[in-house]
């Protein structure tokens, strides 16, 4: 999976982003209990317009259940023991017939 992040306003902190799967816990195989990509983005380095680029291997254990998944993508920080979340999108799933690798 491959997620492109533009930026359309100047952002002058720091933050982490965490994507998880919603209705895709026996679908998708994640590399930990909470999320598919979770990882810290200098967004305050990013210029205006600049293009970022963030990739991540998923294993797909039932291709024919994807479209009944959603990605929640959360931006956070991390202060102190707190994770005070600052914006959460939904992405749908969406795979062509052809799109997984058949054995």
């Amino acid at each position: 999976m491959t997620l492109f992040w533009r930026v359309e306003n100047p952002v002058e902190e720091d933050y982490y982003v965490a994507v998880q799967p919603l209705g895709g816990e026996t679908v998708l195989d994640k590399n930990d209990h909470l999320a598919l990509m979770r990882g810290y983005m200098p967004t305050s380095q990013v210029q205006l317009g600049e293009i970022v680029r963030d990739e991540v291997d998923m294993l797909i254990r039932q291709p024919a259940a994807l479209p009944g998944v959603n990605l929640v993508v959360n931006l956070y920080q991390v202060q102190g023991d707190k994770f005070p979340t600052f914006g959460e999108m939904t992405l749908p799933i969406t795979l062509g017939p052809d799109a997984c690798n058949k054995p």
